[in-house]
């Protein structure tokens, strides 16, 4: 019989408080990470709020908005994305997936508002993951002109490059899953924003969020099988799609027909639509 001193001494249980101490260490990553993906969902829902106050205000309080969330943005990224991406530095990313995709996706849907906010386009693939992965600061992709002449696209997956000469997690961290789903996100936010320019009688702003709306669907037509995820969310971007089109196509022709009311007695019978 082994004595107590030769179990303590065994190989197996060697092998077993290695194992313990690396399942600990793991945990309490995951859990780190999982408490600052918490962060960077609140952080990123309040750039989405401030966004939302953008309709009706002048023009000096719009820029002023536009800038607060974009100062907003680039501190998430450097603060909270960064320290997540150094957590999972050396570290397998399908393992701690479930821990920061929902902040991911958030900030993306925020990042992916603001950018058609500030110049009417849908900032690519490969621009958000340069910015995520801090190469490049975000007021650096609305500095070039030709920029806001670009409708917004979505990528087809065929045509999106993996992003592998990036070394950094924080740029790995952004699949084009990530990507996809986080704009499918936004059609909610730009169905709310669609009601709240028509609210106040910005026709033209209204009229570009139902051509993005639009151009999207159209993209996702290119999306070859689709994971159930994403499913789901382009059956609800057409829904909002639908909805705003609706509403959009009412006014128009209520417009036509009584040119001299406010746009809040023409929206009196969709007060429905807009929850």
């Amino acid at each position: 019989m082994e004595t107590s001193e030769e179990i303590e001494n065994s190989a197996i249980l060697k092998c077993f408080a290695t194992y313990s101490t690396k399942l600990n260490h793991s945990y309490d990553k995951y859990e780190s990470i999982y408490k600052m993906n918490r962060d960077l969902n609140r952080e990123s829902k309040k750039i989405i709020c401030t966004l939302h106050r953008i309709p009706g205000c002048a023009v000096a309080e719009q820029e002023l908005c536009l800038k607060e969330s974009e100062e907003q943005l680039s501190m998430v990224q450097a603060s909270l994305i960064t320290s997540i991406a150094k957590l999972l530095d050396g570290e397998a990313l399908h393992q701690y997936s479930p821990a920061h995709a929902s902040g991911i996706e958030e900030y993306l849907e925020a990042l992916l508002f603001y950018s058609f906010l500030k110049k009417n386009f849908i900032l690519s693939f490969e621009q958000v993951c340069c910015f995520m992965n801090g190469d490049v600061p975000l007021s650096s992709f609305f500095e070039i002109s030709s920029y806001a002449a670009e409708p917004p696209q979505v990528l087809s997956s065929s045509s999106a490059k993996p992003v592998s000469s990036c070394t950094h997690s924080a740029a790995k961290m952004v699949s084009f899953d990530a990507y996809i789903l986080g704009l499918s996100d936004v059609s909610g936010e730009l169905m709310r924003y669609f009601i709240k320019c028509a609210g106040v009688g910005e026709v033209e702003k209204s009229a570009l969020v139902v051509q993005c709306l639009r151009q999207m669907n159209a993209g996702y037509g290119s999306l070859q099988a689709p994971a159930p995820s994403l499913k789901n969310k382009i059956a609800v971007h057409r829904r909002n799609l639908a909805k705003v089109e609706e509403i959009n196509y009412n006014l128009n022709l209520r417009r036509s027909e009584l040119p001299h009311c406010g746009t809040n007695i023409l929206l009196t019978d969709f007060e429905d639509d807009f929850v």
